[in-house]
């Protein structure tokens, strides 16, 4: 797998432009489809929807340039794997930079499978023997390095994932509510407390 990934070009695959409507769409419709579309205010479970819409998630060393990587496999589900050294990581922003890249892997899924797909079926329509299959992958690695159109749109889908707009909205306008509730027999209600209070939500 080091090899593959040291050695990994763009993969072949079909240019696809999210607006972010699409984007919206798609990452909400994922949650959705898995029963993880959060039903009151609180966070995503990414680590479960990662677990259920690929083939296998795993703990492995990879070069330490990459956190993260998701194999596509023509005919099958993707295989998400994690570098290994990053559980080891005793970095105070840990916890929410996994959040963040396990989103960012879920959103390669989402997005940019069924391009992968196609782009084999296209392949193969044009040159029958070409060898496409789990020993002859092709790899998507989060890599600071190359900042190219799947990876902007990975790193847009996943901040979805993580806060889908209509629950934001839905956070935002119930913290309102509350502060407006709870304030309710004050004259006025500084714009910094209001504006604080909606971050921590949103935070949370």
């Amino acid at each position: 797998l080091n090899k593959r990934l040291i050695n990994a070009g763009q993969p072949p695959l079909v240019y696809k432009f999210y607006d972010k409507e699409e984007l919206s769409f798609m990452t909400d419709n994922a949650l959705k489809r898995e029963g993880l579309y959060p039903q009151h205010p609180g966070p995503v479970d990414v680590e479960l929807l990662a677990e259920l819409i690929s083939k296998r998630v795993e703990f492995c060393s990879l070069p330490l340039q990459y956190e993260a990587a998701t194999q596509f496999i023509y005919g099958e589900k993707p295989i998400i794997f994690f570098n290994e050294a990053f559980l080891n990581s005793n970095s105070p922003y840990r916890e929410h930079r996994w959040r963040f890249m396990t989103a960012h892997e879920c959103a390669h899924i989402i997005l940019q499978d069924m391009l992968f797909q196609e782009a084999c079926r296209r392949i193969l329509r044009n040159n029958p023997q070409y060898d496409v299959n789990s020993e002859n992958p092709l790899l998507f690695f989060d890599n600071n390095r190359s900042y190219i159109w799947y990876e902007w749109q990975a790193n847009a889908g996943g901040a979805n994932l993580l806060m889908p707009r209509e629950h934001l909205n839905t956070v935002i306008t119930s913290t309102i509510d509350h502060i407006i509730h709870k304030h309710k027999t004050s004259d006025s209600i500084s714009r910094d407390y209001i504006l604080n209070s909606i971050a921590e939500e949103v935070s949370h």
